[in-house]
């Protein structure tokens, strides 16, 4: 059970990360896990404030996602958030085990987990392997075929279908 002084500055926190006041949304929610260290709304709020705020270090956001799935390991959403932050720095397979985790908790809405993997995946990987692909252009295919599996997964289609589809 969250404390009052827990309760009020989750809602702080809260009112300023809708406004975008990141920085201050993180101190809200600091003062919150003093005060609540077992409510797993805490850390996760607290991570989906701090990824913006550049001067927290992108460790410290991936160990409040990882608290919030400790305490509460039920919650798809925890893990498909944390899933979309690992794909924007670039650490793809833990973004992989996230999106499949979240699929397997909340399997009606697994095709939303695999698109949503497959379209931050296509867009991010370039992005962060491009020292790679300057050197390999061909390593865009692995890319490729990854964020079409997990599309094809989205939709419900087998690989072998897709060449009788087309």
């Amino acid at each position: 059970m969250a404390s009052e002084q827990a309760e009020k500055e989750m809602i702080k926190g809260q009112t300023y990360l809708a406004e975008g006041e990141y920085g201050k949304a993180v101190k809200a929610f600091q003062k919150a896990i003093k005060e609540a260290p077992d409510i797993p709304d805490t850390f996760f709020n607290y991570a989906e404030a701090a990824q913006f705020v550049q001067d927290i270090d992108p460790e410290k956001v991936a160990e409040a996602y990882k608290k919030a799935i400790e305490l509460d390991g039920d919650n798809p959403f925890y893990y498909s958030s944390y899933g979309a932050f690992c794909n924007s720095v670039g650490n793809f397979n833990e973004a992989e085990k996230m999106y499949n985790k979240a699929a397997g908790i909340d399997p009606e809405n697994s095709p939303l987990y695999f698109s949503e993997f497959a379209v931050d995946y296509s867009i991010n990987a370039p992005i962060v392997m491009e020292s790679i692909l300057a050197r390999d252009p061909s390593a865009i295919k692995i890319i490729k075929k990854k964020a079409l599996k997990y599309a094809l997964m989205a939709l419900g289609i087998e690989a072998e279908e897709v060449q009788e589809l087309i």
